[in-house]
């Protein structure tokens, strides 16, 4: 719903300005807004990024054919379609499935570049689309940086420079885009800094030292393909066995990666070439700083480097097992299986973070507070979800989120501005307590009016902290929960008995520590006095 809203600004120039919000550059906001004139519904938004995600695996097998032939290209397809991260991309509203889409099909120019005589039209074609893969998501311009360096290698040691030239020349308007962005993103007082202070106020990024980082970034891409069968394991509770074939699929992969890339030394030295040089990229970016290191989607780009080393040892199996209708209707029908038993078992919903709340459990909250709320209530709908959610569901995103100003709401209520947004990130509770305080002492709000405490998808840890504390629950009239939802309310004469006391004020927050997007919000029964 963020990146919905984001993409209902009814200019360009409002879609720039609410995507200044997010850590991405606005491409993908700017396609999905004339997407959205087909309708906003989840299942038609997440459809358009079924299709870019089918896209982005043609454009794999096009990679695979290129580089080696049709048993490249189908096992690079097969291993593409069910990483954990493509599915989720697939059906996430967001820019992953169309930054995979552009970036993979410039990689097949780029290939195309190179096996087929250094053409012209395949390096222009190659330049236009990392250009769109670099306006739709920063990890782009680490891909041409990439390609870059190695074509920078292979020129150098051949002696053909007028090659490098031209690689130079075709990448200008992307490196102006590059410094464009950076001079609103990552220039200090941009985006990206307010991020980085929100990370160090609520300790989100706790820990992530280089070291750690350096390991997230090779182990976490070699359990990447292994994830969905760990996470099926984890529902019989054999956590024992399945710490046991971590470890040894992670030595197994890696021995498999390994042999991999000794295969494309001996038998492709470009595209070897390429893969040290994707390598170094992805060190020196972790080692600068410039991206949390992380196995996620953030190194999506890392991907066809990843996948086409792994790919390279089951070309030959692929090709037999494909080589009649019978034998290939077979394969199929086992790949099937193994996706209807992932599915079933909702192996990828478990693994990210975006599926944490279903349509009906949202759609259910949603129903339980505009039922309930009445003339002159107020609303707290939390730091992040909460705000966008139920923003969203009363106009379909035509609120901007980032101004952070109270909102009318329906019947009469009124949602407050949420308390440490993004753009402020407290590193005390004072601030919630003061916002607390200014709103119960408000004369508009009478004694009998409630106060609504509404969170969704990721938990607040100053809501559970009033819910936890005995001298506030006590006070509670409402109470709602379900899996990622939660909602209860106060009398503001209640709210404001509370807050007078500091004592017990200072109790519930003696351990206060600023907390974003950690867990899920589990169902729990209504606290008890």
């Amino acid at each position: 719903m963020l990146y919905l809203i984001m993409a209902q600004g009814d200019s360009l120039a409002e879609i720039w300005r609410r995507g200044l919000a997010e850590l991405h550059p606005p491409l993908a906001h700017i396609i999905r807004h004339y997407l959205l004139a087909f309708g906003d519904s989840a299942a038609l938004q997440r459809f358009f990024s079924l299709c870019a995600e089918m896209g982005a695996l043609a454009g794999a097998y096009a990679l695979g054919y290129t580089l080696r032939g049709r048993g490249l290209a189908l096992a690079f397809v097969l291993l593409m379609a069910f990483m954990p991260e493509s599915v989720i991309s697939a059906g996430s509203i967001r820019n992953y499935a169309f930054f995979m889409l552009f970036a993979l099909w410039g990689m097949v120019f780029y290939a195309r570049y190179h096996m087929m005589g250094q053409r012209l039209c395949d390096a222009a074609i190659m330049a236009a689309l990392f250009f769109l893969a670099g306006a739709t998501h920063f990890t782009g311009f680490f891909l041409v940086a990439v390609c870059g360096l190695c074509e920078a290698i292979l020129s150098l040691r051949s002696q053909q420079y007028r090659r490098l030239c031209l690689y130079t020349a075709l990448n200008i308007p992307l490196l102006l885009l590059g410094l464009f962005l950076y001079s609103v993103y990552w220039a200090p007082g941009g985006t990206a800094e307010m991020w980085r202070e929100l990370a160090q106020t609520t300790g989100f990024m706790e820990g992530n030292n280089t070291e750690k980082s350096l390991l997230a970034l090779f182990f976490g891409q070699i359990l990447l393909p292994i994830k969905g069968l760990l996470l099926l394991g984890e529902t019989y509770n054999i956590s024992d066995t399945v710490a046991v074939f971590m470890f040894l699929a992670t030595l197994g992969l890696a021995g498999w990666y390994l042999i991999g890339i000794w295969r494309i030394v001996r038998s492709k030295h470009w595209f070897a070439v390429w893969l040290a040089c994707l390598w170094c990229v992805a060190l020196a970016v972790i080692l600068l700083g410039v991206y949390p290191g992380t196995s996620g989607r953030h190194y999506y780009f890392m991907l066809p480097g990843f996948l086409v080393p792994l790919a390279w040892l089951l070309q030959k199996p692929i090709q037999r097992l494909t080589q009649t209708w019978a034998r290939s209707l077979s394969v199929s029908a086992g790949v099937l299986i193994i996706a209807g038993v992932l599915f079933s078992r909702e192996a990828y919903l478990a693994f990210d973070a975006d599926s944490s709340l279903r349509n009906e459990d949202l759609a259910a909250g949603q129903r339980f507070l505009q039922s309930h709320v009445a003339p002159g209530d107020i609303v707290f709908a939390g730091r992040l979800a909460g705000y966008y959610y139920v923003l969203y569901e009363m106009d379909q995103g035509k609120t901007p989120y980032d101004l952070y100003a109270d909102v009318p709401y329906f019947n009469g209520s009124r949602i407050v501005a949420p308390f440490n947004p993004v753009s402020k990130p407290h590193r005390t509770i004072e601030p919630f307590y003061a916002q607390l305080k200014h709103e119960a002492a408000a004369s508009a709000l009478a004694d009998n009016n409630s106060v609504w405490f509404v969170t969704y998808s990721y938990r607040n840890i100053e809501m559970e902290k009033l819910l936890d504390c005995p001298e506030f629950s006590q006070h509670i009239d409402t109470f709602f929960s379900r899996q990622g939802v939660m909602l209860f309310s106060i009398r503001a004469a209640g709210l404001r008995e509370f807050l007078e006391d500091t004592n017990a004020w200072g109790r519930c927050f003696a351990d206060y520590k600023p907390l974003i997007a950690v867990d899920t919000i589990p169902q729990r029964a209504r606290p008890q006095p």
